[in-house]
């Protein structure tokens, strides 16, 4: 997607992905606490996540050679938000990690696994983390999800709890190109550069 109106002759779904991106824009401009933006967002996904909605075909490849496939579908050229379609194969998954910004995850196909995990240190020490499971749910399609600063509160891992693509809508208040990731068992974490797939 570009900054521009869609070509004409667009699909009804290219359209609607359109007026997200537009309507997440002109959120962000509106300059709201990240406390009132997020459930705006969540909002704006709602709209989005109709019968006629389909995640268009240039965002829905499925890399089998990545854990997970993220296509780039929006990033703003300040860096304040990006859109990315997250395509699942069967049983993919995240690793454990936070985001170091706002995120609103919507369902689009299939059926996503949300762990959310807590911090158990007091975050003193650079590079160390204690993570514990202290929450699981399953996300169905039209789900939307909200995670929202302090990091500490948003530690988690998702998964494809299916045997077919699952597909999800990943904004984030960043571009979406860095992330913390944590290693349960070393008690460490280490702050990560994440792909887009489909540049």
């Amino acid at each position: 997607m570009s900054e521009d109106v869609i070509v004409p002759g667009a699909t009804a779904s290219e359209r609607l992905l359109d007026d997200y991106v537009r309507t997440v824009r002109d959120l962000v401009d509106g300059g709201k606490p990240v406390e009132q933006l997020v459930p705006d967002i969540e909002v704006a996904n709602r709209r989005l996540m109709t019968p006629e909605f389909r995640m268009p075909d240039p965002f829905r490849v499925v890399r089998e050679d990545k854990p997970y496939t993220r296509n780039l579908v929006y990033r703003d050229p300040d860096d304040r938000f990006s859109v990315l379609a997250v395509c699942w194969g069967a049983f993919q998954e995240t690793r454990i990690h936070d985001h170091l910004s706002w995120c609103v995850v919507g369902v689009l196909e299939g059926l996503v696994h949300s762990i959310d995990y807590g911090r158990l240190d007091d975050e003193s020490v650079p590079g160390y983390a204690e993570v514990a499971i202290h929450d699981s749910e399953m996300a169905p399609v039209g789900a939307i999800i909200g995670l929202t600063p302090p990091a500490r509160s948003n530690v988690h891992k998702m998964c494809n709890a299916v045997h077919q693509v699952s597909v999800s809508l990943h904004t984030y208040g960043d571009s979406g190109k860095t992330a913390r990731v944590f290693d349960p068992v070393a008690r460490t974490y280490e702050v990560v550069d994440l792909e887009f797939h489909n540049q």
